[in-house]
């Protein structure tokens, strides 16, 4: 599974803003590992993935009705997410981080993602992306901190290729 996770984890690092709803169904489905993981539930094996699989296809396909309502969902869970994870991933200490800090974190992003949408949206998904990575591959001798930011500016950079190519020029 942490294979999966971190394919998709790439995916939305390059294409996280052309692909909204590849965006949203990977936040559903790392959402439904951390939920199906929780004490209440207390999911594993098959049925923590098929939990995972079927919270990332409802939200995928609620993207279809709901895009904006959704990525802005998205945006506050992988702010959130980022959060929590990315301190641990890197090594440092998480004693800060708290309930409060993570619903300031995931509320700053939803805000920013509602207001200004496409690069807010590709910044969010390049953080969520790298932080996806590095939290499930391990390389000897590359520090984590040197991984995430080259793997954080492939994925704005990426993006913001692809947005500019996208947008149709103007003669």
């Amino acid at each position: 599974m942490d294979a999966l996770i971190v394919i998709l984890g790439f995916i939305i690092l390059v294409a996280g803003h052309q692909l909204p709803w590849i965006f949203v169904a990977t936040v559903g489905f790392v959402a439904g590992i951390f939920l199906g993981e929780q004490q209440i539930l207390a999911l594993s094996g098959l049925k923590l993935i098929t939990f995972s699989i079927g919270l990332a296809i409802v939200s995928g396909l609620l993207v279809i009705y709901f895009r904006r309502i959704m990525v802005v969902l998205a945006g506050f869970l992988s702010g959130a997410y980022v959060c929590y994870f990315l301190p641990k991933s890197l090594g440092w200490s998480t004693s800060w981080v708290s309930l409060p800090v993570l619903l300031i974190a995931g509320a700053i992003c939803a805000v920013i993602i509602l207001i200004w949408y496409s690069l807010p949206l590709i910044l969010v998904s390049s953080l969520t992306g790298a932080t996806l990575v590095i939290q499930y591959v391990q390389f000897q001798r590359i520090s984590e901190l040197f991984l995430f930011i080259i793997f954080f500016l492939f994925g704005i950079t990426a993006q913001w290729v692809l947005l500019q190519y996208s947008r149709p020029t103007s003669e």
